[in-house]
């Protein structure tokens, strides 16, 4: 358990010629004080970056016309695939770098387990706070919560 006091993802992550700079995590506004220094599971930052990837393809699919139902489709294939590479790199990566750790679980069900309600989680956050800040993007975000449920293919 470690305190959490940001939300990590893609927009707070700079990487140049393998430099990686983490961008100040943005804090959650509608938590308060107390509840954002509540000691929590690291895998709060990695349900972020998971839900992050799950944004960049949802969003950019809303962004790009397709030219039929087929282009459509074919586009919505390639970005199951990506979201889902994307995040098996991460996470196998965060599993290598972590493993012996005392804060990480040992076994990958348990993460999935733990990450489950942490992604809904995040996905409800952001379809609240589109539906509030930026209906543009309300759309958007509960296509990508969908997308947590709906089995590809």
């Amino acid at each position: 358990m470690s305190r959490v006091h940001g939300t990590l993802d893609l927009a707070h992550v700079l990487i140049y010629e393998g430099d990686v700079l983490f961008i100040g995590p943005a804090e959650n506004s509608t938590q308060s004080p107390e509840s954002r220094r509540r000691l929590q599971t690291p895998l709060v930052d990695i349900a972020s970056l998971l839900w992050s990837l799950q944004n960049a393809a949802t969003r950019a699919l809303a962004g790009r016309p397709a030219t039929s139902p087929a282009d459509r489709d074919r586009l919505a294939t390639w970005a199951q695939w990506w979201v889902a590479g994307s995040a098996h790199a991460l996470l196998a990566s965060y599993r290598r770098a972590t493993t012996g750790m005392p804060f990480a679980p040992e076994n990958a069900e348990t993460v999935a387990t733990i990450l489950q309600p942490l992604l809904f989680d995040r996905a409800f956050s952001d379809i609240s706070r589109s539906a509030v800040a930026s209906p543009e993007w309300l759309e958007t975000a509960a296509a990508g919560a969908l997308a947590l449920v709906e089995p590809p293919g």
